[in-house]
């Protein structure tokens, strides 16, 4: 339309002379203003002042359109972000919700958590309050055992009571028994069977858990004393409680011969290095029952250098019963004992009183290529009549082996610990019947012995006169044999055993010059045959000789002062 109107505003503006004149449009699709059919004057002036005019309105018509286009444009702009920001709110508005909405979610969670906390706080709350009733019940209970427990013990001192006021007090030496099995008869011994000490202990299933208990301390009549078995709730009334482990043994011989105190005591040794080396806090012995409180130098020593109590009870306590917290009990000894355990109590036995004596437990390797014959001299019964004699033939079979050497070793003079060194160094030893060769357990394995005896022993003296041929065999030496003088008057009544013997016992004991020379030469080739042979160490715990490195309970040595 607005194409339309310019056209014919220029058509008057072209042909204004000529009204009516028939105009020739051009095509509606031409861009160019329309002519006149008649052809018009040229005039620069008029075409200037057409253009200058078609100019105007064509800039109109541009400034019109363009601005029509440009509110068109902005409109478009104002659209895309108006539809941005309406895009951009959605998408805040979906994460709105789903912010809202997950909030929702965790308040429910928070909600339902809050109640199962409030419902797990009635449960325990009902948890407590049934432990409480049930703590409650338990304190109720434990009152009542108590108060029976109370009523239970009330009634067992008043058992305990009347089996005090009963006790069975029984003789400690039973005359329908024969010997030492009359000591506390009421326990079976086994007799001689072979094994180790016998020892009884107690309280212990033999005495059915109940404890030793003695009355008396009678040193003359074993039947005055005595003995029963007690539990601690039972112990006899104004009792006296002797804590600690005592050893108490029996023999029916005594305690200070050598000996005697020896095969009836040593069995406590082999206790003490047989229990980790236990300490026992008391020596009780009984001699047919009756007390004893004394005992020989020699196993005093001996006691001593093992770590045992060396000082016998006195049991000073006048009519006052006494009972032991623990009693290692002895009525045999060392009988029944076999050959090999023998030897390992003497030889622990010998490396203790050597290390008391502060001597080695073993002797010196040199000593292999020397031999040391000692002649032991007693005082009083059974002597030499002649000594010089002997030392003369001893000296003359000694001068004859090269590194041979002899003393005499008179035992009374000697202290224990003078008679150890010496019976260290003796390879063969020579003596007359007697106690004093109870040192022989100080001589090392391998050593020789050669035993005289007075006239009258073989027939009159039993069985007795051949134990140091047994104690030289438990000791791992060599016993030569005897030599008995049978130069002695008779027996004045030979119908008479005992009488023969009492004669006959303590005689001096002479020497035929050319029988022990014989005798003693042929020992000392035997000897240092052997001994040449003395190289290899036969263990890790004993020298050439056999005798022990080291002790047992070494941290319980003491010395001699």
């Amino acid at each position: 339309m607005i194409r339309s109107q310019s056209r014919r505003i220029v058509n008057k503006l072209l042909c204004p002379a000529f009204p009516g004149a028939a105009m020739k449009e051009k095509s509606h699709t031409s861009a160019l203003p329309v002519v006149c059919k008649r052809r018009l004057p040229h005039s620069l002036l008029v075409m200037v002042a057409v253009s200058v005019i078609f100019m105007g309105f064509w800039h109109r018509y541009a400034i019109h359109h363009a601005s029509f286009a440009s509110e068109n444009l902005q409109g478009d702009k104002r659209l895309e972000e108006v539809q941005a920001s309406v895009a951009v709110n959605s998408s805040l508005k979906l994460m709105q919700d789903e912010l809202v909405s997950r909030v929702n979610k965790t308040q429910d969670m928070f909600k339902h958590a809050l109640e199962l906390v409030q419902r797990l706080e009635g449960m325990a709350q009902q948890k407590m309050g049934e432990t409480r009733d049930t703590d409650e019940q338990i304190l109720k209970r434990i009152d009542k055992l108590e108060q029976e427990n109370k009523k239970l013990r009330i009634l067992t001192l008043q058992i305990a009571k009347h089996l005090t006021d009963s006790a069975p007090w029984k003789p400690l030496k039973d005359l329908s028994k024969f010997s030492i099995r009359g000591f506390i008869s009421e326990i079976i011994s086994r007799d001689m069977v072979q094994g180790p000490p016998e020892l009884f202990e107690f309280p212990s299933v033999v005495s059915n858990g109940r404890h030793l208990c003695f009355k008396g301390n009678s040193t003359r009549n074993g039947t005055e004393n005595s003995y029963m078995f007690a539990w601690e709730e039972s112990f006899p009334i104004d009792h006296v409680l002797l804590n600690g482990t005592t050893l108490i043994t029996e023999t029916e011989y005594d305690y200070g011969n050598p000996w005697h105190s020896m095969y009836n005591m040593f069995q406590f040794l082999y206790w003490k290095f047989k229990n980790n080396c236990t300490d026992a806090d008391r020596l009780m012995l009984f001699h047919q029952s009756e007390l004893r409180r004394e005992m020989g130098n020699w196993i005093t020593q001996v006691f001593s250098a093992a770590g045992l109590p060396a000082v016998p009870e006195q049991m000073s306590i006048g009519d006052r019963p006494i009972c032991f917290k623990r009693a290692i009990v002895s009525r045999l000894g060392l009988g029944g004992v076999p050959t090999e355990l023998f030897q390992e109590i003497y030889s622990q036995a010998r490396c203790r009183v050597r290390v008391y004596c502060k001597l080695s437990p073993t002797r010196p390797s040199t000593d292999r290529q020397s031999t040391t014959i000692t002649l032991m001299v007693r005082n009083g019964a059974r002597q030499w009549k002649d000594k010089k004699a002997w030392e003369k033939v001893i000296a003359e079979q000694c001068a004859k082996v090269e590194g041979c050497r002899w003393v005499t070793m008179y035992v009374s003079n000697m202290t224990f610990c003078e008679q150890v060194k010496l019976m260290m160094e003796t390879d063969i030893l020579v003596s007359v019947h007697g106690a004093q060769l109870t040192n022989m357990i100080f001589m090392s394995p391998g050593g020789r012995l050669m035993e005289m005896f007075p006239k009258g022993w073989l027939e009159f003296a039993g069985h007795g006169q051949f134990i140091y041929r047994q104690l030289a065999r438990w000791n791992g030496l060599i016993h030569e044999g005897y030599w008995r003088d049978i130069h002695q008057p008779d027996c004045p009544n030979t119908a008479d055993i005992g009488q023969c013997f009492t004669f006959y016992k303590d005689q001096d004991v002479g020497i035929d010059v050319e029988h022990i020379s014989r005798w003693l030469r042929k020992v000392l080739k035997d000897f240092r045959e052997v001994n040449t042979h003395f190289v290899e160490e036969p263990s890790f715990a004993l020298d050439a000789r056999g005798d022990y490195k080291a002790c047992a309970c070494a941290s319980n040595y003491t010395h001699n002062p």
